[in-house]
């Protein structure tokens, strides 16, 4: 299957997603452009890493989850995430 990349025009703010990575199955929301519109998957984040040294950007992976208007199950995926800006990108 091809990867698929969307847009992340919105997303949680820093403590919705610092709390959202330390407490287990904890779902948060971000709203992915897709083609015209905009939906908001439920994703749990597993795991992040610097992408740089800014402190406010990061490559972040977990599961969009079932039902998702993007997927059908539960999908891993991996991105990427500006906290000052709330904007980023989801593929899987």
């Amino acid at each position: 299957m091809a990867t698929q990349r969307f847009e992340i025009v919105e997303g949680p703010g820093e403590l919705k997603f610092v709390i959202g990575l330390l407490e287990r199955d904890r779902r948060l929301q971000f709203t992915v452009k897709v083609n015209s519109f905009t939906v908001r998957p439920e994703v749990i984040l597993q795991g992040i890493l610097a992408e740089d040294g800014s402190k406010t950007k990061w490559l972040i992976q977990g599961y969009i989850l079932e039902g998702s208007v993007l997927v059908a199950h539960s999908t891993p995926f991996k991105g990427y995430y500006d906290l000052r800006r709330r904007t980023g990108w989801i593929e899987y």
